[in-house]
């Protein structure tokens, strides 16, 4: 049943996710959390025993995976930008010269009126 919930090894133990089991509530998730705990505890990390390259390179492939993700993530977000930025420059330019226009032809027929 736990299996089914995503739940295969004691690291997957977490309030959340076992609560999420029907038939586990708080009770027994905190025993679960609890028992997760004491195996955590007890564990001792020995360097003089090699990780299978096998894990290595799983790990490395989900790394590669989510950096795939990131840079296209990335760069999709600089081209919105750069269209972004298109969409909004050439309009201001626009309205700058239109209105550059405009405040001459203001100041002209003021100098105009105080002639008059």
């Amino acid at each position: 049943m736990l299996a089914s919930y995503g739940i295969d090894t004691a690291a997957d133990i977490s309030y959340g996710a076992i609560t999420q089991v029907p038939g586990i509530g708080p009770t027994y998730a905190t025993k679960l959390l609890t028992w997760r705990q004491s195996i955590e505890s007890r564990f001792r990390f020995d360097p003089q025993k090699a990780i299978a390259r096998a894990e290595v390179d799983k790990v490395d492939r989900e790394i590669g995976d989510i950096r795939l993700k990131c840079e296209g993530v990335l760069t999709s977000g600089v081209k919105d930008a750069v269209a972004t930025h298109a969409r909004i420059v050439a309009p201001r330019k626009l309205y700058g010269a239109q209105l550059q226009s405009a405040i001459r032809a203001l100041a002209q027929a003021q100098v105009n009126l105080k002639a008059m």
